[in-house]
């Protein structure tokens, strides 16, 4: 089972061990596989590997994280405490990514088409599910 991985961060006091042992159990299943059905119908196998090790590394998993926590507390989830921030390299091989044609390619998968991006099914899926678990939005 895929889940969200907020193992890592730490919620606020403030919300109860069934919120957060709710939020932690976020099966994501579905979106994973409307994912990899999008991904193979845009990128090549060789493409897709790439895209793999890279996300894979370390440092890129690190500044993914930390946005994540961003999303969080943009969406009104109160954390215990903030997480270490990237340091400014792992942001530039990052950033360096991301300007690379398959870094922009990826990007563009991510936000095509406006509400029908993979980026925002699966943004509304996870503000979907927090509800359920009694998160709410700012």
């Amino acid at each position: 089972m895929m889940t969200l991985p907020m193992q890592g961060i730490p919620l606020s006091d403030e919300y109860s061990d069934t919120q957060k042992a709710c939020a932690k159990k976020i099966d994501l299943n579905s979106q994973k596989v409307l994912i990899e059905q999008q991904l193979k119908a845009s990128f090549t196998e060789s493409e897709l590997n790439k895209l793999t090790d890279f996300y894979s590394k370390k440092e890129t998993q690190k500044v993914l994280d930390f946005g994540r926590e961003q999303f969080m507390q943009h969406n009104g989830i109160q954390l215990k405490q903030a997480m270490v921030e990237p340091s400014e390299e792992e942001m530039q091989a990052v950033a360096n990514f991301t300007e690379t044609p398959l870094g922009k390619k990826y990007n563009q998968f991510l936000v095509a088409h406006d509400n029908g991006s993979a980026n925002q099914q699966v943004t509304n899926f996870l503000m979907q599910e927090l509800k359920k678990c009694g998160f709410s939005e700012k």
